[in-house]
Order: C-alpha cells, then structure tokens, then sequence
C-alpha cells in the first residue's frame, strides 16, 4: 500500500492547510485545504508540486495567508501566489535562486523567506534573509553576511522580527545565534541585536507569543527547552531533562504554539517518547494533553484556539489531528494510510520495544527492538531469527518508533529488526548528541556491533545471520560494520557515502563543514578522512552487499556507489548495485519502494539460504 508523507499543518483564515506527498502521483507535494463541514480539497493542481531545495533538504516551502496560499514550485524552485479562487501566479522571477523557509507578516503584505543563490557559473551559493512584497514581487535583502539563515518570526504588530542564523562549520544543533530587529516603516531592519545562541549553543524555533514576548528554544541546559526574552535576559519556563526541539535538517519545523494569550501547546521527546501539554504562561503550570507518542511534530494553533499537529504511534499510521479549542481530545482529520487498507494488518503489528544495552566505553547506547510477528514465518524449530540492525540518517537524527510499514514488511516475514540510536542521535540531550563530535565511524559503528551481539547473546537472534542496513549516514554506519569488523553477515546499503574525503569534497553548500564536526577539520585530517572510509579498503569488505542509489542524487553523488561497486562486483556473486532513474537523496516514487524492498528481501533470504545449505 503506499503512505502519503503527511506534515506542515497550517491555519488560515479559511480553514486548516496541511502539505501531504502522494506516491501514487510520483511524489508530487500537495496542499490540502479541509473546509469547515470536513471536506477535503487540492489546493495546487497538477503539474505543480510544493517542495524547496534551499540546503538541497528544503522545507517551508509554503504558507498559508489570510486569503490564499503562497508556496514554492519544486520545477523552478520560485515563489508563486494563489489566491482563494484565482490560478497560481509567479510572484519571484530569479531563476538562479532558490526560496524556503517562507513566512507571512499579515500586517504589511510581505512574505519573509530564506533565499539560496546558486550562480550558473563558477562562485560559491549564497544565502539571505529577504521580504518579498505579495503583490508586487520586489525583494528586499534584510540579512546577508552569515552563511546560513532560517526561522524569520515577524512579532504579532509586525515591528520585530526574529531569525537564527550560522556560520561555518556549524550545523544548526550545535551553535547558531538568534537575532532579533526592529522593522522600519520602509522595510529595513535597525537594531539588530543577538540576544541567544552561539558557541556551544543551539537554539530552534523562535517565536512571538499574541501579547508580544519572544520565546525560542534553547539547550544551554544541555536539553532543548523553552525560554522567553523578558527584561533583557533570557528566562527558562519549563525546565526538564526533556528535548523540546528537534535537530534542523528542514526549515518550517514546530514544536509548540500559541492558542491564546494565556497558554501555549508544546510538545517534548524523553528517551524516545512524545508528549503533548498546555503551559498556562502566568502560573507556568503544565497539564498533559496527548501522548505518549512515537512522534509529535508541527504543531501549530489558529487565533480561534484550535491546534493542528501531526501525530504517530507504532500501531496507526502517521495523521494530522485537531483540537477544538478547550477541547482535551483530538479529532482525526486525515491519515496518512486508510485505516481500511491495513486494518487486517493490525493483528501482525509489533510494536517496538525500547532497548537500552551496554557498549564500548562503560557507556550505554538505545535502540526500539521489534520481535518476529508470525509463527508461520518463524525460523524452524531450534533456530533463532535472523536480526537486521537499522541505522538511521542524518546522523543527527532518531530513529522512530511510528509505524513503519517497511518494517513491519521484514517483522512480518520472521526478521527480527533493532532500529538502532547509537551515540550521536537526538532525543537524549545535548551531551548524547556530541558524543559522536570527531567519532563518526568508530562510535556509531561499535554501537550498531554492540547492540547485535546484545541481542545475539540473550539467544533473541541467529548470530550468524546478523545483517546491517541504512540509508545516507546510516548506510555509511552500515558500511563501515561490514568493512572493518566481521560481526554481520551481509549488509543493503542505501545512497550512502564510501569515501569521505570525497564527499567532503562533492557535498552541498549545507553540509560542505559538517564532516570537520563529524570527523575532522578538512583537509587538514585528510589521513582520518582515508582511514575511516570504507571505501578505501574494499578487500576487508568480505561480506556480500547490495547498494541502492538514486541516479540523480547531488548529496551522495552515483559516483561513490560506482566506484565501490566496480571494486567488490566480482568477488561475490549476492553483491549488487540497483540504480533507479529519477530519484535523488531518498526514495519517492511508489515503483521505487516497492523494488528496493524486495530487492532487500530477496538478497536477505538468499544469503540465510547460503548459511543453511
């Protein structure tokens, strides 16, 4: 069956907005409008499709006004306007740049958008803050000089404007600096003041509450938790060894919001979990509302007191849900899967378990264990399960334990599988998080070696047929297992690098520093660089491989999984490279999915047939 993407929940004054991609249109991103009697209705027609490439990750790629919808087009990557009943019109017209991050100031009749200018000749890609005039188009410069912008939050009377931005070689969740200026009447900022942020410290979200005080999110704590500017100095307002913001790969993301004047709707991770509370903001008493959850994300309120989120849990698929205002339960307003396309399914659902286990260093690493779900799909009596062990992208990033129907795909046919949060993941707080600064490729690895052997020894799984897998930085992880140790028996790698001195060389404007973090400043730790690329040392990789990769992907380029192909293609014959026309840095298209899970599949049963012949 094939899943919409579901996200990006947005009030206008219409009605409740969401972004949902289809598969079944190839991916195409549309806005969705739910009318106030429950209908449901395209917003943007086909041919165009709601998706940025500012960072080459994009997000934010629309947003909603009083009267109509503003969005970026995925084929020119501009700006267009559609008013509640008219057809789109360009509003931008720079075909060298591209346009995220767009947020609407409703007293002034512009749009704030983070612009990304990719020049068709040699030079480097710059980034700004701009306004952009909703009937005109004119664009104004407001921010230039840092690499990197995001998050522009215009203050309720459109006199203040708030925006985080950052240099190189930070990411944004490890030090960006949040600005704050006065807007003039001619468009210009003055005042331009950093109140939060920098070394050492990320902050997310900025924004101002209906009264007018800005509050952001900050792990100067060593957690991600809510502050507020009050008198000159920021003020935490809800303490707890809890993350209530989550890691910036994409722009537009929210984690809480304003219903009223008195309260605020967050959301917060603990070890895995979600949970959603209103703060009331005189008492800053909290009450729970909703959770836990396997994911809570863009949440968002209306001025009427209504809040829209997108929610997940290990036995439904993803949905946006709304709560009327006073309301302490949500209604479903759309699902991401029929509920009727899986409900015979239901029954053949495991849910994850959480797993703590010990790994190198005296040290302890997390992961969601799913168990085999069908006796008739059992290994034979006597034996044990075989284990795939996931590793998940970014790789700063978390695994979920939402429904995952490509997991419960390998669940369902007798697979044992461990969605792995080695050391580095999000979720834990900030000193998990930097637990990876400089090891990426060591203790990434020994923990995805350390949470086999785990469950290996507790006699859950076969430890002969231990299989790594994972997609971008997780493919890497998975890669480096099979290279430099002998734990797993074979391993499906999806567009991930081989070699990094030459990503560090090819990657993006986004992620050109993000390797001197990761594992050393470039090209200075060049011998690092080559000792840790799996790549580099294709005669230890003596387990069999499968590698998935998108013709078109410009974040891990075809090249890398060529060069390591032609390396290994004749000294086994499981080993296999799939390349799939069309696809960039992830897999959209339906055909896509569906052929990379029984490519896996048939590769996986293929070398268990050869152990037990």
């Amino acid at each position: 069956m094939a899943a919409l993407t579901l996200g990006d929940p947005q009030f206008g004054a219409e009605a409740l907005y969401w972004l949902e991609s289809r598969p079944a249109e190839g991916g195409r991103s549309v806005i969705v409008r739910r009318e106030h009697d429950g209908r449901l209705q395209d917003v943007t027609a086909a041919p165009f499709s709601v998706r940025s490439t500012v960072h080459e990750y994009g997000g934010g790629a629309w947003a909603a006004l009083e009267r109509g919808v503003v969005f970026v087009n995925f084929a020119d990557q501009q700006i267009w306007l559609q008013g509640s009943d008219g057809a789109p019109r360009r509003l931008t017209e720079q075909l060298d740049c591209r346009y995220g991050d767009l947020v609407p100031c409703r007293t002034a009749g512009r749009l704030f958008a983070v612009r990304e200018q990719h020049p068709t000749g040699p030079g480097p890609v710059s980034n700004v803050l701009v306004a952009i005039n909703l009937e005109s188009g004119r664009e104004q410069v407001l921010d230039s000089g840092w690499d990197f912008y995001s998050s522009p939050a215009p203050s309720p009377d459109g006199r203040w404007l708030a925006w985080l931005c950052w240099r190189h070689p930070d990411m944004p969740w490890s030090a960006c600096t949040l600005r704050c200026a006065r807007i003039e009447p001619d468009g210009s900022l003055s005042e331009i003041r950093s109140i939060a942020g920098g070394p050492g410290e990320s902050v997310f979200q900025p924004q101002w509450s209906p009264s007018g005080t800005l509050y952001f999110i900050s792990d100067r704590s060593g957690y991600w938790n809510l502050y507020r500017w009050q008198r000159d100095r920021a003020r935490p307002i809800l303490p707890r060894r809890a993350d209530f913001g989550v890691a910036q790969w994409i722009f537009g993301l929210s984690t809480y919001a304003f219903p009223d004047a008195r309260s605020l709707i967050c959301a917060w991770t603990r070890n895995g979990s979600w949970t959603q509370g209103r703060l009331a903001l005189d008492s800053l008493r909290l009450a729970e509302q909703y959770g836990p959850a396997s994911v809570i994300a863009g949440v968002r309120a209306s001025a009427g007191g209504q809040v829209a989120m997108r929610v997940a849990a290990p036995d439904r698929a993803p949905s946006i849900i709304l709560f009327a205002p006073g309301a302490d339960v949500p209604r479903i307003v759309r699902e991401a899967v029929d509920p009727v396309q899986y409900q015979d399914l239901v029954p053949l659902i495991r849910p994850p378990e959480p797993l703590s286990f010990p790994t190198t260093g005296g040290e302890r690493a997390h992961g969601l264990y799913y168990r085999p779900a069908r006796a008739d799909c059992q290994a034979p009596r006597g034996t044990r399960p075989p284990l795939i062990v996931r590793s998940h992208g970014g790789p700063t990033s978390a695994a979920s334990s939402a429904l995952d129907l490509a997991v419960q795909f390998f669940v369902s046919r007798g697979f044992a599988f461990l969605d792995l949060n080695y050391r580095g993941s999000t979720g834990y707080g900030r000193a998990y998080r930097e637990r990876l600064k400089g090891q990426w490729g060591i203790l990434d690895v020994e923990d995805c070696i350390a949470a086999a052997l785990h469950l290996a020894s507790r006699n859950a799984v076969n430890p002969r047929a231990l299989i790594a897998t994972g997609s971008s930085a997780g493919g890497f992880t998975s890669l480096c297992a099979l290279t430099f140790h002998d734990t797993f028996a074979c391993g499906s790698i999806r567009y991930g690098p081989a070699d990094l001195a030459t990503l560090a060389a090819d990657t993006h404007k986004f992620e050109a520093h993000y390797l001197d973090w990761l594992v050393a400043p470039w090209p200075a730790g060049r011998d690092i660089y080559q000792a840790r690329s799996p790549g580099q040392f294709t005669e230890r990789l003596r387990a069999p491989v499968l590698l998935l990769h998108g013709q078109d992907d410009r974040v891990v380029p075809l090249a890398q999984a060529n060069a390591l192909y032609a390396s290994i293609k004749n000294r086994d014959p499981l080993n296999r490279l799939q390349v799939f026309e069309g696809e960039q840095h992830g897999f959209r298209r339906p055909q896509t999915l569906i052929d990379v899970l029984e490519s896996e599949l048939a590769f996986y049963q293929a070398l268990i047939s050869r152990h037990s012949a």
